[in-house]
């Protein structure tokens, strides 16, 4: 344990309540008789009262509540309390008129030694009292530069013991520490906010690194934050996992979510659950190999699949995507044709949308419900897209938040052309996993690292040993501060489990007026193209379910059927099978879309 010997501790330095003490200075500049030095002293504690006086009069005390709503960016809260000290002020300056009124008056009246005589008493009250009374403040404690040999944070047990760890620690690396807000005990470690002298939350975390040294923290156990205020920065001392014995992600019944509501994703270190809102609510998700990407967008689809008034479309094209979850996934883009053809309709349905919100009584915003559900299109390995279908992406994102169309972009990493652009643009929501360093100016934004938004700082899965994957910084989405936040875990065998449940139950579809057309022609014109891929003049009715996939229908035999109806059906055999089956012609598709 550390020995707080307070003999040998300069922690604390008292100050004489008065300058006018024996063992002060000015005191025995008065006992000495030296005249100049009670000369000064009277004319420093004249200033002190003058400047009080102007303080008062002015109602100079609202002045740093009305910066610190400027700052934080509340100008109108800044402006109604500027109304309150001119409110304040005022009967004060009457009060200083009336008083000069009556000096005057009695100058005029009685002579100079009304002037004199006041004059003499207030020279004497600021040589022997330094200051007008004011209310006991609470004292401060300030901190000297100099301090005891830092120690390790295990040896701390309480409060008390953590914050002089960390005064230690800051001290001995040159930090100027003006005090501390009481600290925080979390079964993972210390918050404990510190107000700087000088210097900037970025100076203390240039010198994490050696920080961790000096308290023998585990590596990147030490996260720092800014705060409101330039001079706060809070510090978060790490010595275990935050996030041991996180729940599983809550399962959900099909079709019993709604995309207008929020959800829990994921749980910040804290302890508090952050809930997340995919609707017209664009996104963009960076982390590197490793960190939680693939993980995060199942849990992601995992809402949009439940929900009944939401599409969710798939694109990668250098992966697999969300495959585990099937039938579930209204359509899919891996080809560089599917995933430009799938923007450009997306598109489409976004302009249609618009002009659409009067006639169906939506008002500004398209309000997503079974009949005319929202469409999310979680689109992976975003820099793998080529320059054509990336613009087509940047054109939805910036037309789509109307029409309730939301893009989920994710990436390995940030790069400055297209995705940069996305990012500076209109996504609100940023999700970083472990990434590079250069990443993160990029998609939080310039000055973000000294700020405290440190994913650099997360270490990726490396073979059996999971690391940091799972755990991420959020920017929007109701989080606002450089948190350390891990997603909720789903795997793979869940998803497929979920998805196949759903699809089964019945997925939602787009419904005609977005499409322009009826859901029947649509599906007709789908069904050509299966015919045109498969160079056929009649396909069995399981043969075109099956292929009707690739264009984003996810139709069972008898719903085709209860869909063309017995007209242009008829039955042949099939790949030498003994029974005839049944299915359609080309011809007989072709005449119907006539």
């Amino acid at each position: 344990m550390v020995d707080f010997n307070k003999n040998s501790s300069t922690e604390l330095v008292k100050r004489p309540d008065s300058d006018l003490e024996i063992t002060s200075r000015s005191f025995r500049s008065l006992q000495n008789s030296e005249v100049m030095g009670v000369f000064w002293h009277v004319c420093r504690r004249l200033s002190i009262l003058f400047n009080k006086g102007m303080d008062w009069t002015f109602a100079k005390e609202f002045d740093e509540e009305i910066n610190s709503l400027k700052m934080s960016g509340h100008p109108d809260k800044a402006r109604k309390l500027m109304t309150q000290k001119e409110a304040a002020s005022k009967p004060r300056k009457q009060k200083v008129l009336m008083g000069a009124g009556v000096l005057v008056g009695s100058i005029y009246y009685f002579g100079l030694i009304a002037l004199v005589l006041p004059l003499i008493l207030l020279l004497i009250y600021a040589a022997l009292t330094g200051g007008l009374p004011e209310p006991t403040a609470k004292e401060e404690k300030t901190y000297d530069t100099e301090g005891m040999e830092p120690f390790s944070l295990n040896e701390a047990r309480t409060a008390e013991e953590a914050q002089e760890c960390l005064r230690r620690a800051l001290v001995a690396e040159g930090i100027s520490i003006r005090s501390f807000r009481p600290p925080v005990r979390y079964d993972w470690g210390w918050e404990i906010p510190v107000i700087l002298k000088k210097g900037t939350p970025s100076d203390v975390m240039a010198k994490a690194d050696r920080l961790e040294t000096l308290m023998m923290l585990q590596r990147d156990g030490m996260l720092v934050s800014s705060a409101t205020f330039r001079a706060e920065v809070i510090i978060r001392l790490i010595q275990s996992d935050p996030f041991l014995g996180m729940d599983d992600f809550v399962y959900a019944e099909p079709l019993s979510r709604s995309i207008n509501k929020k959800y829990v994703v994921v749980q910040r270190m804290d302890g508090k659950n952050l809930e997340l809102s995919l609707l017209r609510s664009h996104a963009v998700i960076i982390a590197g190999p490793g960190g939680g990407k693939s993980m995060f967008m199942r849990t992601l689809a995992d809402i949009t699949t439940s929900s009944r008034d939401c599409v969710t479309w798939d694109i990668d094209p250098g992966g697999n995507g969300l495959e585990v979850f099937g039938d579930a996934i209204d359509r899919r883009g891996r080809t560089k044709a599917e995933i430009e053809q799938m923007f450009i309709d997306a598109i489409a349905f976004a302009k249609r949308r618009a002009k659409l919100l009067t006639k169906l009584g939506m008002g500004d915003n398209w309000q997503p419900s079974k009949e005319h559900p929202a469409i999310v299109i979680f689109v992976d390995e975003f820099i793998q897209l080529d320059k054509r279908a990336k613009e087509l992406a940047i054109d939805l994102i910036r037309i789509g938040r109307k029409a309730a169309i939301s893009v989920i972009l994710a990436a390995q990493q940030a790069t400055r052309d297209t995705l940069g652009a996305a990012i500076a643009d209109s996504v609100s929501l940023k999700i970083m996993f472990a990434s590079r360093h250069a990443d993160v100016p990029l998609v939080f934004g310039e000055g973000s690292l000294g700020q405290g938004w440190r994913p650099d700082r997360l270490h990726p899965a490396t073979g059996e040993d999971p690391e940091d994957a799972g755990k991420c910084y959020i920017m929007g989405g109701g989080s606002r501060e450089p948190y350390l936040y891990k997603a909720f875990a789903m795997s793979p065998a869940e998803a497929i489990k979920r998805g196949k449940e759903r699809a089964a139950e019945g997925m939602t579809k787009i419904d005609s007026d977005t499409t322009g057309e009826s859901f029947e022609n649509s599906l007709l014109k789908a069904i050509i193209n299966v015919f045109v891929e498969s160079e056929q003049e009649w396909l069995p009715t399981s043969s075109i379910s099956k292929d009707l996939k690739n264009y984003g229908y996810n139709l069972t035999v008898r719903q085709i059927h209860d869909t063309l109806g017995e007209i242009g059906r008829e039955s042949q055999s099939w790949e030498g099978s003994k029974y005839k089956v049944a299915g359609y012609s080309r011809n007989s598709i072709e005449m119907r879309l006539e």
